[in-house]
């Protein structure tokens, strides 16, 4: 079994703009790095590296059930949404080589489909995929009306000098935005606004550690006092077949002993057990 390891590295947040930095240990040596952006209120950033790669990188984006995922006429960009839905989410991929695909549950039932409590329930997925040469990525969320015209959105993501620096261009109608971060600033520059800039704080290692623990220690403390989950339906329908059988038993008895001194006795004796039968079913049954 592969053992992997998330942890928050650092984070910012300034305004209009929000980052966290976040780095993913295993299986082996491999390393992924996830960066997620919020500019404002309708556009979210999602930047994936990763080092030690056996195989390429690939990010998996399921939509929910009833999702529908449309593509534009520009290529890596698709619309998400729903029936009755008020908005739309547009999205559009990018990266020196990334390659994103649009799954549906006839395409593969594996990633066309997620499980809602016991439930297969079919789903649109989003794929994207990096080689292990340019392991680089980017997934651009923008929320929008849903009568919203499409106007081109569309983005470029550039690596930088150094391993953590890049730069995200951004086309929004006749807008053109850049995001970039240069080591530990994260700057915003847009074209009908000034520039913001937020400055990356490292976490606390120790306290995120600590946090983990903890949570770990309640974990393991609740699943000894609780029983794991165990499905009872096998269980629930025997039950009822047995409350079938005793009601089918009765009615022959009463109906064979209808006419004898001690029928009144059997017919009251029978309200008094479907009482009983029912106090446990409500106590202990259900």
């Amino acid at each position: 079994m592969s053992t992997r390891q998330s942890y928050l590295i650092d984070g910012c947040y300034v305004d209009s703009l929000a980052m966290l930095d976040l780095v993913r240990l295993g299986p082996g040596k491999t390393r992924v790095r996830r960066l997620l952006l919020r500019l404002g209120d309708a556009l979210w950033l999602v930047i994936d590296d990763g080092t030690q790669l056996s195989d390429s990188l690939i990010a998996v984006w399921r939509t929910a059930p009833g999702m529908k995922v449309a593509a534009t006429e520009i290529p890596g960009s698709y619309v998400v949404s729903a029936d009755n839905w008020p908005e739309q989410m547009q999205v559009t991929a990018g990266g020196p080589a990334c390659r994103v695909m649009k799954i549906s549950p006839e395409d593969s039932s594996f990633l066309g489909q997620v499980a809602v409590g016991l439930k297969p329930l079919d789903v649109n997925t989003l794929r994207l995929a990096a080689p292990t040469d340019k392991p680089l990525m980017l997934m651009v969320w923008r929320s929008a009306p849903e009568a919203a015209k499409q106007d081109g959105f569309s983005a470029t993501l550039a690596p930088g000098a150094e391993a953590t620096d890049w730069t995200v261009r951004l086309r929004l109608g006749e807008r053109i935005d850049s995001v970039s971060r240069r080591r530990d600033t994260v700057s915003w520059f847009r074209s009908d606004a000034e520039p913001v800039r937020a400055i990356l704080r490292s976490s606390d290692t120790a306290a995120v550690h600590r946090a983990r623990d903890s949570i770990q220690a309640s974990f393991k403390a609740t699943g000894s006092r609780y029983h794991e989950f165990v499905s009872l339906i096998a269980y629930r329908l025997g039950i009822s077949r047995l409350v079938l059988l005793l009601l089918f038993f009765q009615e022959i008895v009463l109906f064979i002993s209808r006419k004898m001194r001690f029928a009144p006795v059997l017919r009251a004796g029978a309200f008094f057990g479907w009482v009983a039968v029912t106090i446990v079913l409500l106590t202990r049954y259900l």
